[in-house]
């Protein structure tokens, strides 16, 4: 068990993300151009997906998701400061007996002054946010990507705060059913000037879950969930090519204790280590955990199955290998990301590994003003 962690440190350390993966081209940025004022614009976003995760542990089995997201949109910007975007998000998962998984509407409206902003309707969400993997399951960027509700960020090269609201399920008075929502929260900040190539980066990260509500005829308990993170990240280099370190202290807690999941508190350490040169990264992360339960991280990190939840793992120690390669694909307009990541099971003795590929395609035509 020593020379394993160990190995995976090392080749971290020898080698070449942010946070455990650098996930920067699969964000979704809403951005205003002051020349924009007064523009109609034309978008078509799409995503071509193939994650294939080989999971043999009893935790979370493997399982394939191979589709493509569809994103037609119409954005018009009011002035420098006010910018609307409305259309249709699409999925279609390959095989599914409906033409579509998922069909929702797509409204938002941003405003911005300096590195401020707030918007209201569908969300720069999923792994724009930033969060890690334990506190934010990576693949809610394929199943959960459409979220809707309220965000404020502060964004510049120095500082990101974002703040927001996802509400997943809206009752009436006569729903049988729990309103449910999402809070979140993440900011850092780079504590050196931003012309120094070294970087120290405090790191804060806090997600709630919610489900209650004061009318409806469900008797089930109200709950509130929380995970929070906080950490401190070490980064030297450009965005061509740096080294980075980061440790963080992981917590659940559900002060309800209304008895539904095994555990009430929990705790884990996460860790990563590696260099990126290029367009190729690669790196090695540790995760232990004890009691740890997240409601929408991702499963294979808690202590609780998601496949049977009668098995229980109080401990879980996992150590992966990530190799990512991300560049246009053959220098047209498609961003490619290639990922492989093995992963050993400690508690389990187990290897298992996931590897993905994503070809994203954003259009953009403006029309007459």
């Amino acid at each position: 068990m020593k020379k394993v962690l160990v190995f995976c440190l090392l080749i971290g350390f020898l080698s070449s993300v942010n946070a455990q993966v650098d996930n920067v081209v699969l964000t979704d940025q809403f951005p205003l151009q002051a020349s924009d004022s007064g523009q109609f614009t034309f978008e078509i976003n799409t995503n071509s997906y193939f994650r294939n995760t080989e999971y043999f542990n009893p935790i979370e089995l493997g399982r394939t998701l191979l589709g493509y997201q569809l994103q037609p949109l119409m954005a018009y910007q009011l002035n420098a400061h006010v910018k609307m975007q409305a259309g249709l998000y699409l999925r279609r998962d390959f095989g599914a007996a409906a033409v579509f998984t998922e069909m929702q509407p797509v409204w938002r409206i941003k405003a911005q002054k300096g590195a401020f902003s707030m918007l209201v309707g569908t969300l720069e969400g999923a792994l724009t946010h930033g969060f890690h993997e334990p506190i934010f399951d990576v693949n809610r960027y394929i199943e959960r990507r459409n979220e809707e509700g309220l965000q404020f960020k502060i964004q510049n090269q120095q500082t990101f705060l974002d703040l927001f609201i996802d509400w997943s399920r809206y009752i009436s008075r006569s729903s049988n059913e729990q309103e449910k929502f999402v809070v979140g929260l993440h900011a850092k900040r780079n504590l050196l000037p931003k012309a120094n190539r070294f970087k120290i980066i405090p790191d804060l990260q806090i997600i709630g879950k919610h489900h209650g509500g004061q009318i409806g005829s469900n008797n089930d308990p109200v709950t509130m969930r929380w995970n929070t993170a906080l950490g401190i990240r070490f980064e030297q280099g450009n965005v061509y090519q740096k080294g980075f370190f980061d440790v963080n202290y992981l917590t659940y807690s559900e002060p309800d204790k209304s008895g539904l999941w095994p555990s009430h508190s929990g705790y884990a350490y996460l860790s990563s280590l590696g260099v990126q040169k290029g367009a190729l990264t690669l790196s090695s992360t540790l995760y232990l955990g004890n009691q740890f339960l997240a409601p929408i991280g991702t499963p294979i990190y808690a202590s609780q199955s998601i496949e049977n939840p009668k098995v229980y793992q109080a401990e879980r120690k996992l150590c992966y290998l990530r190799l990512l390669y991300e560049k246009p694909l053959m220098k047209s307009q498609i961003k490619t990301s290639l990922r492989l990541e093995p992963v050993y099971d400690l508690n389990n003795d187990l290897f298992d590994y996931s590897y993905s590929l994503y070809l994203v395609y954003n259009f953009s035509h403006k029309l007459s003003k």
